[in-house]
């Protein structure tokens, strides 16, 4: 039986608030007038960047951006659920992710999963058709991800044949479920990052996550029927009412803000709270209602497991009545995890539970920040000394060396 929901002191402020994330979750996308993941690395200084159209094994067409460091090994970056490349942008050139490894010399690649408002192409099927939609997590981690390394590492043109990955939140899941289900893929990874890494498998304090359970299902009903196959896309109405409620000026900013405390936990210093409209416009940038699907049952089965395709089809696909587990032992490539106290969606038993079947952890670093919460790695400039300053330590502690014999690069830590 599903635990009872428990609402924060402003139960209804959190109720309004998660009444409206189903209303606008399935409005149709438009142009919303506010920067392109294009535009934004314009704006902190990198004129000259590439955009490469990818495509899958099974016919998608997903976007990577790319900035050019000086010929170091290529960095990935994937983003959070919902999201898109332009969440990596949301501060300023000297406290984002993309523009402090490109001056530490490494190029730097920004993906785009499937079904998200730069990643909508397919070889057969336009985003109006039905078919284009049926995908879940598995698609992102067994078909989005491989592509984009591959491609990666196709432009080093033969300089690297690993790279250095960053995830954040859901995205780490997929990373993880592509390693585990192509473990091929560990080979082809130096390192992985996960920031705030969400397995959903553990418990969740986040309000926003127990209103979707509880409402969830019956709202995914409600779309299905009404051929509402996107959900969460970027528009006008979710722009307005967000530069509304949460802008600079608006009477209801520090409601805006205590939500965003209680639904993900957040930290006011920083500058996290300067923009704040602009920033969340950049959470949602449209996703498959079967990944949504798919992450509510996860949560619900407390399982990190393949999408329930229901008995039958289950049995044709898996060969089993239960959708299968993702293996986490195959998971070989070294891992770093960073995780932080305030976090409403990451608790730490994930922590424990991925240090217990992971097994290759490099590092685990809890952020010494009391108040430093899961959106605070894409809004907060304090991420750059609490988060990213780490990642470019470390990754300094990679160092390669070229075989002669093997002609491949070998990856060590001192």
């Amino acid at each position: 039986m599903m635990a009872e929901l428990r609402l924060p002191s402003g139960a209804a402020a959190v109720l309004v608030a998660g009444l409206l994330s189903l209303i606008f979750c399935s409005l149709p996308s438009s142009a919303v007038g506010v920067l392109s993941t294009g535009q934004l690395i314009n704006n902190h200084g990198h004129p000259a960047y590439g955009k490469h159209t990818v495509f899958t094994e099974d016919g998608y067409l997903i976007n990577l951006f790319h900035i050019e460091g000086n010929d170091g090994p290529p960095f990935l970056l994937l983003h959070a659920f919902m999201g898109a490349s332009d969440q990596w942008f949301l501060r300023d050139e000297n406290h984002d992710l993309p523009s402090i490894l490109m001056k530490n010399g490494y190029d730097v690649w920004l993906g785009d999963f499937r079904g998200n408002l730069y990643s909508k192409g397919h070889s057969r099927f336009n985003v109006s058709d039905p078919e284009y939609w049926k995908f879940s997590v598995d698609e992102w981690a067994f078909y989005d991800v491989p592509a984009m390394i591959d491609f990666v590492l196709s432009r080093t043109y033969g300089r690297h044949d690993r790279l250095y990955l960053v995830t954040y939140s859901l995205s780490s899941a997929i990373f993880l479920a592509t390693a585990s289900a192509r473990p091929e893929y560990n080979e082809r990874v130096i390192v992985s990052y996960h920031l705030a890494p969400f397995m959903a498998f553990s418990g969740i304090r986040s309000a926003l996550l127990q209103f979707g359970m509880r409402f969830g299902e019956m709202y995914l009903t409600i779309a299905r029927n009404k051929k509402k196959f996107e959900l969460f896309p970027r528009n006008y109405l979710t722009k307005n009412s967000l530069s509304l409620f949460c802008g600079q000026k608006s009477v209801f900013l520090n409601m805006c803000v205590s939500i965003l405390s209680e639904f993900f936990g957040f930290d006011t210093s920083g500058n996290s709270t300067m923009d704040l409209d602009f920033k969340l416009i950049y959470s949602r940038a449209g996703v498959s209602l079967n990944s949504v699907d798919h992450l509510l049952q996860m949560i619900r089965k407390n399982k990190f497991q393949r999408y329930d395709l229901g008995y039958e089809n289950n049995m044709i696909k898996y060969g089993q009545p239960e959708p299968p587990e993702y293996d986490l032992r195959k998971v070989t490539s070294p891992v770093v995890l960073f995780y932080s106290k305030n976090d409403r969606v990451v608790d730490v038993n994930t922590i424990y539970k991925l240090i217990s079947v992971l097994p290759n952890i490099y590092q685990t670093i809890n952020i010494p920040h009391k108040t430093f919460g899961h959106i605070d790695y894409a809004f907060n400039s304090n991420a750059k000394k609490l988060v990213f300053d780490s990642v470019i330590n470390i990754t300094r502690q990679f160092r390669t060396a070229q075989s002669h014999v093997q002609r491949s690069y070998d990856y060590y830590y001192y």
